[in-house]
């Protein structure tokens, strides 16, 4: 742990250190005016006074051109700052969140839909980041974006499907400059590259609550059979990209068999996606759990996705998805969240799984 504070410390270091042209030229505009009076004193002096006012213009004409070149040769050293930010911010999650051993993880898998809601209406187990009132931040009508949708969809901005409109409140396309670090809360059972992600600003804003899971729960309107979470991913654009993304405020979400029930929404959330042709989505596999056991089958091949999909509901609930590798390229983790793997104190979790060590399971860092 004193590791992994010192390279933080050490993060946070490079990470003020911001060039600024407007100040590098302020000295240079100094060291102008300390030659000007150093020429005036010299200017009876006819040889002597001809070599100062020919140095001192050629100054005065370096600084018109100054300003360009200094933010050419700033930009490239706060890159270089960036790249060393980057990679002790990865040391020190590496050595305070990273996973390099499944075996010390204990994960119960997802909850169903139908064991969570009973707990959730029950006022003795109804956890605190359910909101006993009215919906908050209504969903965003996909009619009234359908002609922006199109527009930008055509220029390159992810395809936004019925549902993920209406987990808005309120969006807009937007671009999102490098470098910077997006978020992002996933499960070992959920894909590491997928639709909704959160700022830095957001997620640290989240670690700071004095219990960030329910915060997550709650403001950004995560149901817990939506996402077991325990853990979370990382994704750096780097210095000169832009990702086109839609931003927004996220909705409330309700459920029709919990009336009166809801959780706020009302934080910042992000979606962008790629395209699954691309081969940048994540490897995932469903394993089908052993009834004697209770235990999945991991030294089965599994399911791919296609395969899943043509089963019954019913024979669907006996698999679980579990992610097999993270392919993109700019996604680091997963890291530990410290938030656990259940909620509900366990109740209702039908399994207790004893994760593989996947490639997808254990922490890699992105170059």
């Amino acid at each position: 742990m004193k590791f992994s504070s010192g390279l933080r410390k050490k993060s946070e270091k490079f990470r003020k250190k911001k060039n600024n042209t407007a100040s590098l030229l302020l000295l240079f505009d100094k060291a102008i005016v300390s030659l000007q009076k150093m020429v005036s004193k010299v200017q009876y002096f006819p040889k002597a006074s001809n070599t100062a006012n020919a140095a001192l213009q050629k100054v005065l004409s370096v600084r018109k051109v100054a300003k360009q070149g200094m933010d050419n040769a700033v930009k490239e050293v706060d890159e270089i700052f960036q790249v060393i930010v980057r990679r002790l911010d990865h040391a020190a999650l590496q050595q305070r969140h990273g996973i390099v051993d499944t075996n010390n993880i204990h994960f119960r898998g997802s909850i169903p839909e139908s064991s969570a809601v009973p707990l959730m209406r029950n006022s003795r187990t109804r956890p605190r980041w359910v909101t006993d009132g009215p919906k908050k931040f209504n969903e965003a009508d996909p009619t009234e974006y359908e002609d922006i949708l199109k527009l930008k969809t055509g220029d390159g901005w992810p395809y936004l499907t019925e549902t993920n409109v209406r987990s808005f409140h309120k969006f807009a396309a937007t671009e999102i400059t490098g470098p910077t670090r997006l978020y992002r809360i996933i499960a070992p059972t959920s894909g590491g590259m997928g639709d909704c992600w959160v700022t830095e600003k957001v997620f640290n804003d989240l670690m700071r609550c004095s219990d960030p899971k329910s915060a997550w729960r709650r403001h950004l309107a995560v149901w817990p059979d939506w996402n077991v979470d325990g853990q979370f991913v990382i994704y750096d654009i780097k210095a000169n990209e832009t990702l086109k993304v839609w931003r927004g405020t996220a909705s409330s979400q309700i459920k029709d068999s919990m009336p009166g029930l809801s959780l706020d929404g009302g934080w910042e959330q992000i979606i962008f996606k790629v395209d699954r042709s691309t081969g940048l989505n994540d490897e995932v596999r469903y394993f089908k759990v052993r009834p004697e056991t209770s235990k999945f089958d991991w030294q089965s091949r599994g399911l791919c996705h296609s395969e899943f999909s043509k089963l019954t509901k019913t024979q669907q609930s006996s698999f679980t998805p579990l992610r097999i590798e993270i392919n993109h390229p700019n996604i680091s983790g997963p890291f530990e969240t410290g938030w656990g793997y259940t909620d509900f104190e366990g109740k209702g979790f039908p399994y207790k799984i004893g994760l593989p060590s996947f490639p997808g399971q254990t922490t890699k860092l992105s170059d």
